[in-house]
Order: C-alpha cells, then structure tokens, then sequence
C-alpha cells in the first residue's frame, strides 16, 4: 500500500516536471491512477498460475467464429483466491464461501453469467466455476463450501471464460471488460 501512495506524488510530480521543462512546446495527455481502499485487516490475494497477485484475469481474445451455439464457453482461465494467515487473516475450522456479484449485474440473456460493462461486446457473459465441480456459480450467488483449517492457508480455485448467449453471427465484437467483486465468508 505504502509503494501506490507513494507512486501517485512521483508521477505528479514528473508530470509537472515535464510541463515546466517543455514550456516552448504544448501538449496534453493523461494520467491514469489506480488503486484501492480496503475496509478491513485481511488481504485476499487472487492469483492465477504463472502469473504475479494481484486482481487481473485475463481471458484473451475470441471471434464470434470461436463460438458456435449459444451456451459456447470458449478461453477458460484459472484463478484462486488465497485466503492467508499471514497476511492478517484469521482463519479457523470450518467452512468458507465465496459470493461473486458483477458491477453490471447479471447477463441480461443468461442469468447465470456476469455481464460485461456497457458498450462492450455483447452476445457474451462471463462464467465462473468452481474448479472441482465445474459448476458455474451465477452473478450474486455462493460458491460450493470450502473446508478450512485453522491457522492454515486456504486456497479456492476457479475458472472463467466467455460464454455465448446467442449464436455467432449475433455476437458483437468489441472490448470484454467486467468487474466482478467476491466477498469471502469466513467462520
């Protein structure tokens, strides 16, 4: 947390740098910043295989040609979230869930899918599984139970992927972007 904190002064302040030293000449341009503010002392790292931590999945690039009927699922990709006693987290005997609930809601032709933002592609939703039973685990619903053990990392896998709700030919091809929060019950 401290690094972003401190990286948002630097690029600032290069930024102004570069206006001040480049007077003669004029231009624009923008800064993007991102970042979090957490509620809470337990940090859940997402992570997929091969890849650093962090909250980024992935999916690639897909046709409409890559889907074939509606209910296509097409460029699955891994992930878990690692719930850790050393990052802060208490974790005791039981049994944790994980509530998935896209910003956009629910796909509008598929409920069991997590829409993509508004004026991306469309025809597609995001399926979420559980990596063991394969069972998608629809926009606002809970994951299958996780036994946990005291004091002991817990690691809950999944899968995600497109998935078509209509036929190729009425896919609308654009950017896929969706945010799709988790919130993880613990005992």
């Amino acid at each position: 947390m401290k690094k972003l904190l401190m990286a948002a002064p630097v690029a600032l302040a290069m930024a102004m740098t570069a206006g001040t030293a480049a007077a003669a000449e004029s231009g624009s341009g923008t800064i993007y910043f991102t970042g979090e503010i957490k509620a809470g002392t337990c940090a859940i790292d997402v992570t997929t295989p091969g890849s650093p931590a962090g909250n980024r999945i992935f999916l690639g690039q897909a046709t409409p040609a890559d889907f074939g009927a509606a209910g296509t699922e097409v460029n699955n990709t891994k992930f878990a979230l690692v719930v850790d006693p050393a990052n802060g987290c208490s974790v005791n005997d039981g049994v944790a869930k994980v509530n998935f609930a896209s910003n956009d809601g629910a796909h509008p032709g598929n409920p069991q899918l997590h829409a993509l933002r508004a004026g991306t592609a469309q025809g597609v939703g995001i399926a979420i599984r559980d990596a063991s039973t394969k069972l998608i685990i629809a926009h606002g619903a809970d994951s299958k139970d996780f036994t946990t053990v005291k004091d002991q990392p817990l690691v809950m896998d999944f899968t995600a992927g497109y998935m078509s709700t209509v036929a190729s030919a009425n896919i609308v091809a654009g950017d896929a972007y969706a945010d799709v929060n988790f919130t993880v019950t613990l005992p």
